[in-house]
């Protein structure tokens, strides 16, 4: 079974990554293959845009989204370098 993961960080594991996330131990324990495109600080644009993305590219069996636990937009920006 294939599933794709995506969305806050909580699916992530830890603070910083450091101890192993949920979906690392459940695709430990099932041996699904899992790709997980979670993002530390990723608001609902970018969940929403990867995932539509991602779903044209590859089918999945399963698709798991965990939204950020707080409304947050991101904000796109050609040159993040410069901006303000």
């Amino acid at each position: 079974m294939n599933i794709l993961v995506n969305g806050s960080c909580f699916n992530r594991g830890g603070l910083h990554g450091e101890y192993p996330g949920w979906v690392d131990l459940f695709q430990h324990s099932t041996g699904h293959g899992v790709d997980n495109f979670s993002l530390r600080g990723a608001g609902y644009t970018y969940t929403l845009e990867t995932t539509v993305n991602i779903l044209s590219k590859k089918k999945y069996d399963a698709v798991i989204i965990v939204w950020p636990q707080l409304y947050k937009i991101d904000i796109k920006t050609a040159d993040p370098e410069s901006f303000p």
